[in-house]
């Protein structure tokens, strides 16, 4: 309706919140609270990184986000970037504070790739595990018996046994292509799955790719 109802912008060296090299910038954005998780941001913050890596020539991206603001942690996972390092007791001009900020980045090179991995938020959990039992059965059963084969079905229906998992998602075009989870506790990678064509297809009805991951 012609209003302007948030900001992006791309921040040079001189003016960054953290150090960075001869040609990378940082993005920073806000958009008003009425507007937040209708994928607005994202889809800016990834326009925005395409014009800076074909048009501007940047190596790479930097972003940040204050501690606590899990909106802005996720918008930043949404779009390829991963947490670099973390810098306290950061002054806060517009809210006239000290705060702890965490700062992520993301290399050209990632970027190209057009390969996501971050971690998985509930609501994406079972799409994670839909693709271990659909990988699983596909590939690796042919090598268990047909009991051993049931007991991994069930320990993927188990809630008991998936308590304490962090799960992790690779995602190509918003599609989800393969899922990692780790008992952090017992430093226990216990489910490692990477989609193939075949098994893309089955988990993404509506989906098109012609890569061929394994």
């Amino acid at each position: 309706e012609d209003r302007a109802i948030g900001s992006i912008g791309l921040i040079p060296p001189q003016q960054s919140h953290t150090q960075m090299k001869y040609k990378e910038m940082e993005v920073g954005y806000w958009i008003g609270k009425p507007f937040w998780g209708q994928w607005l941001v994202p889809e800016a913050v990834k326009r925005l990184q395409q014009h800076a890596f074909e048009d501007l020539g940047c190596k790479g991206l930097w972003c940040g986000y204050y501690d606590g603001n899990d909106k802005s942690k996720r918008v930043q996972e949404k779009c390829g970037f991963r947490y670099h390092h973390t810098e306290e007791n950061k002054p806060c001009e517009l809210m006239g504070d000290i705060r702890t900020e965490h700062f992520t980045y993301i290399s050209y090179e990632e970027w190209k790739s057009g390969v996501i991995v971050r971690r998985l938020c509930d609501r994406e959990i079972p799409e994670a595990l839909d693709i271990a039992w659909i990988v699983f059965k596909e590939y690796e059963s042919p090598d268990y018996s047909a009991e051993e084969t049931e007991e991994f079905r069930k320990c993927l229906n188990d809630d008991k046994y998936l308590q304490g998992i962090e799960y992790y998602g690779a995602f190509l075009d918003d599609a989800m292509i393969g899922m990692l989870g780790i008992r952090k506790a017992e430093c226990h990678i216990c489910f490692c799955f990477v989609v193939t064509i075949k098994s893309f297809f089955h988990c993404n009805h509506s989906r098109r790719s012609f890569f061929d991951f394994r």
